[in-house]
């Protein structure tokens, strides 16, 4: 067998575990704790002063987790790029 093949059975070895593991790990009878979303529910409009519920959670709660967010997918992409055309110049 040449490396391909094996590469891709190492591949979709990964993936059927990562399935299984996320089949089983996942449970539908667990409790939810909706304190969260009904506080933001209630209180989204007043505390934020935004119109509709999602941009007040959106921009008004999770304002500096969505930047941070926006900030790793900017250096990835950015990491991403820079390695494509160093490579590129070789």
């Amino acid at each position: 067998m040449n490396k391909e093949g094996i590469k891709n059975i190492l591949i979709l070895s990964i993936l059927i575990v990562l399935g299984i593991i996320f089949f089983y790990g996942f449970n539908p009878n667990l409790p939810l704790k909706l304190t969260v979303s009904n506080h933001y529910v209630a209180e989204g409009k007043g505390e934020t002063g935004a119109i509709n519920i999602v941009s007040s959670i959106y921009l008004g709660y999770r304002a500096f987790d969505t930047l941070g967010e926006t900030i790793v997918l900017l250096v990835t992409v950015s990491s991403i790029v820079f390695l494509l055309n160093h490579a590129r110049k070789y």
